[in-house]
């Protein structure tokens, strides 16, 4: 999860050396959602989504898919946003490596204010072992299982799907309110293991943000070539 308007050394573009491994999202998903913490100054802003498929066993010149492009439109309010992205975008492959890139003016007022964010996702199989334990697992316990095997991606949408269980978030409704059956001490350590899942990779100060609704209008879902100079450079 990053934040428009303050690029990071997790997110900033990695260039030609191509994705670092230290550095790259894991995911068992053939189609991952992505998340990003919107604030209040580019709040409200239309921001560009591309998804660029890597395969570095075609030629040089054809190693770069774009697989999915989408406009969106920012919340009014700061908080964290979601894409899902959909059954039309081609499933992600495990011997390729993915990069996206998210755009946006953040003051039209101001020349050269365009702000590029950019990451690395990868998916990958599973142990048999942690196949097993997912298998049989809670949500609590599957998102501790992928966490500690460093499966990033999706420990956070884990994470996401255990505040969504208990109402605790909704989409377009920040402050969510809880279900009469849940015991009021689960939801306390649901929230508490939120926060401190972000605090683990230096993100708590987002632990509290709402969760804000994303307007997505879907320009292409389909494997189409592009230049590396779009997908190496920032745009």
């Amino acid at each position: 999860m990053t934040e428009p308007g303050v690029v990071s050394s997790r997110t900033a573009n990695l260039g030609e050396s191509g994705p670092r491994p230290q550095l790259q999202s894991l995911t068992l998903q053939a189609r991952p959602s992505f998340f990003w913490h919107i604030n209040p100054k580019t709040a409200g802003e239309t921001a560009s989504f591309l998804l660029i498929e890597r395969d570095e066993s075609q030629p040089k010149g054809q190693q770069h898919r774009l697989i999915y492009e989408a406009e969106l439109e920012l919340p009014s309010a700061a908080g964290i946003v979601r894409l899902d992205l959909p059954e039309t975008v081609p499933a992600l492959q495990g011997d390729r490596h993915y990069e996206w890139f998210l755009s946006f003016d953040c003051d039209r007022r101001s020349p050269g204010s365009v702000v590029d964010l950019s990451g690395w996702v990868k998916r990958v199989t599973p142990s048999a072992a942690l196949a097993e334990q997912l298998q049989n697992a809670t949500l609590t316990e599957q998102a501790r299982q992928l966490a500690v095997s460093g499966i990033w991606q999706d420990a956070l949408m884990t994470q996401v799907r255990l505040l969504e269980s208990m109402a605790l978030i909704t989409s377009g409704d920040a402050s969510g309110h809880a279900l009469g059956d849940v015991p009021a001490s689960v939801q306390r350590e649901t929230v508490a293991n939120w926060q401190l899942f972000l605090s683990s990779v230096g993100l708590g100060e987002w632990a509290i943000a709402p969760f804000q609704p994303l307007k997505v209008t879907e320009i292409s879902a389909y494997p189409s070539p592009v230049s590396s100079e779009l997908s190496l450079t920032t745009r």
